[in-house]
């Protein structure tokens, strides 16, 4: 209950700034929620090293096709790695 009371409150928020034309917040939400989750990230990465001595965990079929797909649209460039703290 209490994630989906957050998720309300960030969507109510993200409509707003879209209606009110005040993008440059949104854009700023938006940039620090990637920021978050790539920090998230290169942390579980670092455990997931720590505990099985793998830099990259081993994927299967379905999920490399589920990343795949999710990685199509996106500039080759940004799929490589040469984004800080970005580790694809």
């Amino acid at each position: 209950m209490k994630t989906s009371n957050k998720l309300l409150s960030k969507l109510l928020f993200f409509l707003k700034n879209i209606t009110s034309g005040n993008l440059r917040d949104l854009i700023e939400l938006m940039q620090n929620i990637i920021e978050y989750q790539m920090e998230e990230i290169l942390i579980y990465r670092e455990k997931m090293f720590e505990l099985t001595g793998k830099e990259i965990p081993d994927l299967s079929d379905d999920q490399k096709r589920r990343l795949a797909v999710k990685g199509n649209p996106l500039d080759p460039y940004i799929l490589t790695g040469h984004l800080p703290g970005l580790m694809i």
